[in-house]
């Protein structure tokens, strides 16, 4: 996976380079270094990621609706 790949994975999530680091169990440095790249991404954390998008592109979230019903 490439830096430009973590990043638009990331705009599909509400996701951010802290939030990432903490769900694996990680430093915000070391995700940073992944998303400049300066170190790469391992290999389960890019499967998982592409596994994300992949769920995202197919399950968009519910978006509230506009004719006044209430959810």
């Amino acid at each position: 996976m490439t830096p430009g790949r973590l990043r638009e994975i990331l705009a599909l999530t509400p996701l951010s380079l802290r939030q990432l680091a903490a769900w694996f169990d990680t430093d915000d440095g070391t995700v940073r270094s992944w998303a400049s790249g300066r170190n790469p991404i391992p290999g389960p954390v890019g499967v998982w990621l592409e596994l994300l998008a992949h769920f995202l592109g197919n399950h968009p979230p519910p978006t509230r609706p506009t004719n006044g019903a209430r959810p």
